[in-house]
């Protein structure tokens, strides 16, 4: 696959952050945009997204999101990040605490980005299944199929995927890794990703696959 050219850009417009309590404990920057209006394939999982709770929905955070999804929409998106992480260095970025791969458009700015970028580990869950089987990734760029979207059907047993449990009981239950407290495992080698619903108590269901 070829590395693609991206223009200079010198500003760092603060997109990469290292405030997510489980992530930056193992120095994993995060990058996201608001949650449900760009996940096209949300379905059940709409109805407990932790991404649509609590600190998500603080004046400043919504605003820091919503500046980050109009940077997406840009032209100079991929640049503005590269610079980015040339400044801040980090060497593993997940792509969207919240958010999803709104169009084939916007993943590919990623996947430019990962290639540009070989030394450091991209990982993304997602829900966009059928586009992200259209597209070639690079070797420095994980896709986890999270269930709990409009398609679920075209995961396949040995494909990647995460699910949501209402407990470790249940998690363990179904052998699934936990990445509960530390999201490192959901790029190593096992398939089979495991979260507990760490939502709102008012929002919490017998059982989900996200």
């Amino acid at each position: 696959m070829a590395i693609p050219k991206l223009s200079c850009v010198k500003a760092v417009i603060d997109m990469l952050s290292f405030s997510n309590t489980k992530l930056k404990r193992d120095g994993i920057a995060a990058f996201s945009i608001p949650a449900g209006s760009t996940c096209p394939n949300k379905g059940i999982c709409a109805k407990g997204c932790y991404a649509m709770q609590g600190f998500f929905l603080m004046p400043n955070v919504r605003e820091a999101l919503k500046r980050n999804y109009l940077e997406t929409r840009g032209s100079q998106f991929a640049s503005k990040m590269h610079a980015e992480i040339q400044k801040k260095k980090p060497k593993m970025i997940r792509i969207h605490a919240s958010g999803d791969f709104y169009n084939r458009d916007y993943a590919i700015k990623w996947i430019n980005i990962a290639l540009i970028n070989p030394k450091v580990r991209f990982y993304a869950y997602t829900k966009m299944v059928s586009l992200f089987k259209t597209l070639i990734l690079p070797s420095n760029f994980t896709v986890i199929y999270s269930y709990g979207g409009k398609q679920d059907s075209l995961i396949k047993a040995n494909d990647r995927h995460s699910k949501v449990f209402p407990s470790f009981a249940d998690m363990t239950k179904a052998k699934y890794k936990d990445t509960t407290t530390n999201d490192i495992n959901a790029i190593g080698r096992n398939k089979k990703i495991g979260l507990v619903y760490h939502g709102a108590k008012s929002k919490q269901f017998d059982s989900i696959a996200m």
